[in-house]
């Protein structure tokens, strides 16, 4: 996400929990971490989170990590069709 998206995510979370404690240290760390993550689910998770929680959230808590395209299949499926053209040669 964007730095401007981290913030948005970030100001919910100040609106949303009036005794999240707010320094200039903490909001950086958060920001760097939010950066890294995409914008949509995060936000998707923090809605559920308001939504369920008293308590205001934890990185992790809120955490949407984008998964690595699995290639294991793809992978086979190549060896297979080498193995094929090998065999009928």
């Amino acid at each position: 996400m964007t730095e401007e998206e981290a913030n948005s995510i970030l100001k919910e979370i100040i609106f949303a929990y009036p005794y999240f404690e707010v320094t200039d240290e903490k909001i950086n760390y958060w920001i760097n971490h939010l950066k890294a993550m995409p914008y949509k689910p995060v936000l998707y998770r923090l809605e559920k989170h308001i939504f369920t929680s008293n308590y205001p959230p934890s990185i992790s808590q809120i955490s949407a990590i984008e998964k690595e395209e699995n290639t294991f299949l793809v992978k086979l499926e190549e060896r297979r069709n080498k193995l094929k053209n090998y065999e009928s040669k």
